[in-house]
């Protein structure tokens, strides 16, 4: 009777370490389906993060085309103010010029009218 009761305890002790062992193995797979599912969550938000990197990537590249043909218009355009102010200031020049020329004649109109005897024109 004795053995019978150590026979069935140890089949107890037998049976009870199975289901411990299949309730941890449950257990532990439930944290392997868990760690998978935060891993692919993971991996997701990788990719998501990539694609942010690359999406600012773009955006820096057509900022600095941006950048750099306003940098050559800038400098066209201060080309052009350079050239148009050389050309303003020939153009007082050439006024200038005129206006010197036109006193003179005046001047020479007074002269020669003088010179008649009549009187200066002013």
């Amino acid at each position: 009777m004795i053995m019978t009761a150590v026979s069935v305890l140890a089949a107890a002790c037998c049976a009870a370490v199975a289901v411990w062992n299949i309730v941890q193995r449950g257990k532990l797979e439930q944290q392997l389906v868990n760690t998978y599912d935060a891993l692919s969550r993971k991996e997701r938000e990788c990719e998501a993060f990539e694609e942010s990197v690359h999406d600012i990537g773009k955006q820096y590249e057509r900022a600095y085309a941006d950048y750099y043909e306003a940098n050559n218009r800038v400098f066209e355009l201060e080309c052009e103010l350079k050239a148009t102010r050389n050309e303003l200031d020939e153009a007082r020049q050439r006024t200038e010029a005129v206006q010197n020329a036109l006193k003179e004649v005046q001047n020479i109109w007074n002269y020669v009218g003088n010179a008649d005897g009549q009187q200066e024109v002013s």
